[in-house]
């Protein structure tokens, strides 16, 4: 609470928190509810709970692991039971983002980040709270399906020609209507929001967007009991290593475990750092000339 508090204090605008709780079955999956009612306590400060079911390291036996083992479905499933506000079909799976990232591409005429990751990854929604303190999903007036078909669809029949990107333009505009502004949460106009996020595509409108909603999201890192290749191959969360290689998160946290051999080639003691960089390791100072 001291840490929030600090947080909230931060001039001129409260810096931003994103929970990341951990959760195992039998030991606190019955408070993912409250993880979650806390946030909405705190909206101010904290824009996302991200819930990271557990991950397996070490040696552990079937029992244990089957007892403990928790999935992305169980979190969905017990956000259901435990709140009021969210229901299994307002979760997505996070790659249907990249619809929008296009999107944005396409107009900004040059490459954005696209979340293109393994379906099972990880999953989120949006949720918020209107000024009687009632909490909504943002699936409750945004019909989601519809609006991402359609934005990739329109991001793909973009191709640089003046005509072509004159008429995306106006398709666009007509995402709007998957929004349902009439039941939204007072003062929050998502469809003014959204075009902003087309056409502008910055930082700063992104940030206008995140500072209004509660992003609900769980993104699950394998362990070698369930370790599964295609989605280490499409893999959004790497390691860059001294020698050139980049590594997917869980090849290198977990299944092969990349982490002990790069430890291992390219560590070295506290003497040689300040023989071969003239300097402690507790100094600073280069980073800020």
């Amino acid at each position: 609470m001291k840490a929030i508090e600090n947080a909230r204090n931060v001039k001129p605008q409260p810096l931003a928190v994103v929970l990341v709780p951990v959760v195992v079955k039998g030991m606190n999956d019955d408070e993912v509810g409250k993880m979650v009612d806390f946030a909405l306590d705190n909206l101010d400060v904290i824009r996302g709970v991200n819930f990271q079911p557990v991950s397996f390291c070490g040696r552990i036996n079937y029992e244990e692991r089957v007892k403990g083992r928790y999935t992305i479905a169980d979190l969905i499933h017990d956000l259901e039971e435990q709140t009021d506000y969210l229901t299994k079909d307002d979760f997505f799976p996070v790659p249907v983002a990249a619809a929008l990232s296009e999107l944005v591409a396409a107009f900004k005429r040059e490459p954005k980040v696209a979340f293109t990751s393994h379906p099972l990854c990880g999953a989120a929604t949006y949720v918020l709270k209107g000024e009687d303190g009632k909490v909504t999903s943002i699936t409750s007036f945004v019909d989601v399906w519809g609006l991402f078909k359609d934005a990739l669809e329109i991001a793909q029949s973009v191709e640089g020609k003046f005509l072509q990107r004159f008429r995306a333009a106006l398709k666009t505009l007509k995402l709007r209507r998957y929004i349902d502004q009439s039941k939204a949460p007072k003062g929050f106009d998502l469809r003014k929001l959204l075009m902003k996020v087309v056409f502008k595509g910055t930082k700063e409108v992104l940030g206008e967007f995140h500072w209004k909603v509660l992003f609900i999201g769980s993104m699950h890192y394998q362990d070698r009991y369930n370790y599964d290749i295609e989605r280490v191959k499409r893999c959004v969360v790497h390691y860059a290593t001294p020698d050139g290689r980049v590594i997917p998160f869980c090849a290198y946290n977990t299944g092969p475990t990349f982490r002990n051999e790069v430890e291992s080639k390219f560590a070295m003691t506290f003497e040689e750092y300040r023989k071969r960089y003239n300097r402690d390791v507790n100094d600073f100072s280069y980073a800020n000339p």
